[in-house]
């Protein structure tokens, strides 16, 4: 267990690296197409781009967050963070970590 620990250590700065770098590809498929308005079924427009960022087991991850808006209704929404299960108001971990460490926390 204590060698697992030093690899761990070792190479978390590769590993947050290459997670950020698939968080960043997943944005750009998901917030590539506009989604549909939940409140009144009309195709929603594109609003403005935050970046937003949370913990995770390597590190912090950082990225902007595309929000959507429906003009007529009014209802706004983050698909990348929906796809990751981070909505607002969230106080969880992205990806938990195996060892039980609990806690986290984001910015949007």
């Amino acid at each position: 267990m204590e060698l697992e620990r030093e690899v761990e250590q070792q190479y978390r700065s590769q590993m947050l690296w290459a997670l950020q770098e698939k968080v960043e590809q997943e944005a750009v498929l998901i917030e590539s197409q506009a989604p549909e308005c939940r409140g009144c079924g009309r195709a929603m427009s594109y609003h403005d781009r935050r970046p937003v960022s949370w913990w995770a087991r390597f590190g912090k991850l950082k990225v902007g967050a595309v929000r959507f808006r429906c003009t007529p209704c009014g209802y706004e929404c983050r698909p990348l963070l929906d796809h990751f299960g981070r909505g607002s108001g969230t106080n969880q971990w992205m990806l938990g970590p195996a060892d039980g460490v609990a806690g986290g926390h984001h910015t949007v």
